[in-house]
């Protein structure tokens, strides 16, 4: 039972008024005579009333006209349950009406309804009736409110609080707050208490609970001000935030998942684009309103165009003159979904080049049409070549066949030439390297410089001597094929190159996973241990060796493309380093005989490597080329066959 006059009474009455007045609805409080005791902030607001109008029986003039007779009736007859009627004034030019509810109370045993007079005027037993009844509001919250005064005594706690911490109310108001909860005395706690009595309203950021783990909490500390303004304790209001926190913490981990996924994507991005680029073939994307999305580098070295200055323009805005052609018509009929193949055509933005043109639909998730890639390959040397080759077909057909049997005799003559020289050769090293190791003091410094210089020559030479041998081992080698995989052989063949690798730090990076073909096993171990050879001697000073392999199956229309066998299922393999590199004019030379485009005395080698690569290609009915440029690495294309049996 509490005192009119006591601490604790009038902290509990001065909180009513603080959550009556902080209420969105209008809280009316009148005795069993009808006199209005009190009226929140939000009523005088609608009503547009003072305290003054409402007080004693001011507030029934702002019933409706037509509910006035029967609320009156009704607070006479003191009915029980909740009594609807409407309020109406004038705000702002507008009518207002709501409905209300009155709560009947009881005081004495009788029933009644209760309002507010004063503190000074009331009964002990009306301020209980008050007390319970924000003891109802605030119980009915869903967050944790306690009432302390500014000794730090619990003055108040609701129900949240019990729950939340497992204690009794009636064993902790009136306790030390400390005393009450001693895990609450940190510092951060005193200090926002100490604020909060010195008037500041205080938010601590959300925090993990340090009663229950899991659970995240966020805490308000509200100076609770007397009917003098002046500051007569702290609310402090609790709001479990745990399943915020918990749905910010998931989405955090997702966005993480997300930027690895788009770091991931952007590696796949680079490589394909390495990959458009590297092409010697002319490749356009044009979205479903005829505007260009992207060209590829040799598009733009063809046009002469960036791909900023095209990006989004309209093709008949940079070339008028396609709107009369062939290709702006397969355009038309490959942003319907068709799949076009013009063999034959010939360009008039590009000085009458004739190009074989590929036309493919480009599909969403809804198998909607949303662009199209534009592929031409130039065909107009291979064009004029035919047109030739048609002329002198009968001249060329007798000199091939003269040619493959000067080439027999000439690889017979290799072979048996280089296997017969290894001897000599080998002699004139051992008796070259006695003299230096036996009789080097007696030599004169001329003669020492001549026999190294012996040396070094017959090293040359029997490397060349190797290679000539390899070559022509390649061409008499009668082997079986057999089932080959070339992710394990790509495997074995770092594993040879296991020290060089790692003392240039070298990586080397499998796209996918590498077809299993019908090959001859030692051949694709030697075509393999001479690309990655060359990676590593050509790599770039001060920079890391990176190597980057890819397959990819062949269309048939890619087949037809590249005449191979329609009856054969073929596949790409993407070959990318990124050493010294080369100019281009030269990718043919490369796979000669001998050919070096490098110092011999920065580069060790006979100049045979690639020559043997494009041999162990022909053996296996397949092509080889390479894409170059100085600086920037070098690029081979190989198209093998999965079986030698078509």
């Amino acid at each position: 039972m509490l005192n009119e006059g006591t601490t604790d009474s009038k902290n509990i009455l001065s909180l009513f008024e603080v959550v009556a007045n902080s209420s969105p609805s209008p809280i009316l409080l009148w005795d069993t005579s009808g006199n209005c005791t009190f009226a929140n902030k939000r009523w005088h607001e609608l009503t547009g009333s003072s305290p003054e109008q409402n007080f004693g029986k001011g507030w029934l003039s702002f019933i409706h006209v037509d509910d006035r007779a029967f609320v009156n009736a009704a607070v006479q007859a003191l009915e029980q349950g909740p009594i609807p009627f409407r309020i109406s004034a004038r705000l702002h030019q507008h009518k207002i009406t709501l409905k209300l509810a009155l709560h009947p109370g009881t005081a004495d045993g009788k029933t009644r309804i209760v309002g507010w007079m004063s503190a000074e005027e009331l009964p002990s037993t009306e301020v209980e009736r008050r007390i319970s009844l924000l003891e109802t509001m605030l119980d009915s919250t869903i967050s944790m409110i306690s009432v302390i005064d500014r000794q730090l005594n619990l003055v108040y706690c609701n129900r949240e609080v019990e729950q939340y911490t497992g204690v009794k109310k009636a064993d902790v108001i009136g306790r030390n707050v400390f005393d009450a909860f001693p895990r609450l005395n940190n510092p951060e706690y005193k200090r926002n208490m100490q604020r909060a009595l010195a008037g500041e309203m205080v938010q601590s950021p959300v925090a993990e609970s340090i009663l229950q783990k899991g659970k995240f909490l966020e805490t308000f500390y509200i100076p609770l001000r007397g009917p003098n303004d002046q500051i007569e304790g702290v609310i402090v209001k609790i709001r479990d935030r745990t399943i915020d926190t918990r749905l910010q913490l998931e989405l955090m981990d997702k966005n993480k998942l997300l930027e690895e996924q788009n770091k991931s994507l952007a590696r796949q991005s680079d490589f394909i684009q390495s990959m458009f680029d590297a092409t010697i073939d002319v490749i356009a994307v044009i979205d479903t309103n005829f505007r260009y999305v992207s060209i590829n580098k040799r598009a733009m070295e063809r046009y002469g165009l960036t791909k900023e200055a095209i990006a989004g323009k309209h093709i008949l805005e940079l070339f008028p003159s396609v709107k009369q052609t062939g290709m702006y018509r397969d355009l038309e009929r490959a942003l319907k979904g068709e799949f076009v193949h013009d063999r034959s055509y010939t360009s008039e933005v590009l000085h009458k080049s004739r190009f074989e043109n590929y036309y493919v639909p480009l599909r969403d998730e809804q198998n909607k049409v949303y662009a199209v890639m534009i592929i031409g390959h130039d065909v107009t040397d291979i064009m004029r070549a035919n047109e030739k080759l048609q002329l002198t077909n009968t001249t060329l057909a007798e000199k091939n066949r003269e040619l493959e049997r000067s080439n027999n005799d000439l690889e017979q003559f290799a072979y048996v030439a280089s296997h017969d020289l290894q001897e000599p050769i080998r002699k004139i090293a051992t008796y070259a390297n006695k003299l230096l190791t036996r009789s080097k003091e007696s030599l004169s410094e001329e003669t020492v410089v001549y026999l190294e210089r012996i040396n070094n020559s017959t090293r040359r030479m029997y490397e060349l001597i190797n290679g000539l041998l390899e070559y022509s081992k390649l061409t008499r080698q009668q082997a079986l094929f057999s089932r080959v995989s070339l992710q394990q052989t790509i495997t074995h063949v770092t594993s040879d190159f296991d020290l060089k690798i790692r003392s240039k730090k070298a990586v080397i990076n499998i796209q996918n996973q590498l077809p299993e073909i019908e090959a001859i096993p030692i051949q694709m171990n030697q075509l393999f241990s001479n690309l990655i050879g060359n990676s590593l001697k050509f790599a770039k000073q001060d920079v890391t060796p990176v190597i980057q392999i890819a397959s990819l199956d062949l269309s048939p229309e890619q087949i037809d493309f590249y005449s191979l066998d329609p009856k054969g299922k073929y596949f790409s393999l993407f070959y990318l380093d990124n050493g010294i590199g080369f100019d281009q004019q030269f990718a043919d030379k490369i796979f000669e005989l001998f050919q070096r485009l490098h110092e011999k005395s920065k580069y060790e080698g006979s100049g045979i490597g690639l020559a043997i690569c494009k041999k162990i290609i022909s053996n296996h009915h397949g092509l080889i080329s390479v894409f170059s440029e100085e600086g920037k690495g070098t690029t081979f294309h190989i198209i093998l066959p999965y079986s030698q049996k078509f």
